[in-house]
């Protein structure tokens, strides 16, 4: 059987790198049936490097409205989709500030797509199960970020394993996380970071939340541009260890890494 795989497209907190991309994760059950949780800037090249057929993307959830999280799905769905000949319906869940935003891009494209395109607003506990014709079930909820912001509880129902989304936030408490798998949580600053931060999470706050909810694996991301270079020598680096050490299995996510669940 297929395992569920987890691939981290992009890493980056904010603007893409030349070495990391913005946030982009796909899931996939098989080489035909994945989704896509986020859509940065680079999302679509990170797609062609990694060999992925965009058209087995089924469903697209987007987080929450700031660029770095969905620029990409234009390129990704009006040219990338379109050049792959896709027939096939697709279904993109997003806060509504995003699909008004996107709305005129998507109405009045030049070149008029061969399938359907529809968009759906997110909502705190909605599921979706039958809509992306996989064995996932993916449930919205909502984050503080200060922002209209979701993460995502995906729900393996081959396994029974659980994959958390945090998506861009603050620590939060949610039974959601409860026994997952995979956590993958946003950690964009380290505890040298003394200034205000608004809506984003520092590594060691994710100890206390990591242990209250026995999650078997926390993947971090969205790192901070002031880190990207040698990060384990930076104090993003120092604050790692110390997560180690305090007994989590916490990883680190580079580009391009993959997670079976």
């Amino acid at each position: 059987m297929y395992k569920t795989k987890v691939k981290i497209l992009g890493t980056s907190g904010g603007l893409s790198t030349t070495d990391k991309a913005s946030a982009g994760i796909l899931i996939s059950q098989s080489k035909k049936k994945r989704i896509l949780l986020d859509c940065g800037d680079l999302t679509s090249l990170q797609i062609q490097k990694a060999g992925i057929d965009p058209n087995s993307i089924k469903a697209i959830f987007i987080s929450h409205p700031h660029l770095d999280h969905y620029i990409g799905l234009p390129i990704l769905v009006l040219h990338q989709m379109f050049l792959a000949q896709r027939t096939e319906p697709l279904m993109v869940a997003a806060p509504q500030e995003v699909i008004d935003a996107l709305g005129y891009m998507f109405k009045n494209n030049p070149l008029p797509s061969p399938f359907h395109i529809g968009f759906v607003p997110l909502r705190h506990g909605r599921t979706f199960f039958p809509q992306i014709d996989m064995d996932l079930s993916v449930t919205s909820f909502r984050v503080n970020h200060g922002i209209d912001s979701f993460g995502f509880e995906i729900n393996d129902m081959r396994t029974l394993h659980k994959i958390i989304y945090s998506g861009d936030t603050i620590p939060i408490e949610e039974e959601r996380y409860s026994g997952a798998n995979l956590m993958i949580h946003e950690a964009t600053f380290a505890s040298d970071f003394d200034k205000p931060i608004h809506g984003h999470t520092k590594i060691l706050e994710l100890e206390a939340l990591a242990k209250k909810y026995y999650v078997k694996k926390l993947v971090l991301t969205h790192m901070s541009g002031r880190y990207q270079d040698d990060w384990l020598l930076t104090p993003y680096g120092d604050d790692y260890i110390k997560l180690l050490k305090s007994g989590i299995n916490v990883w680190v996510a580079e580009d391009m890494d993959e997670y079976e669940v």
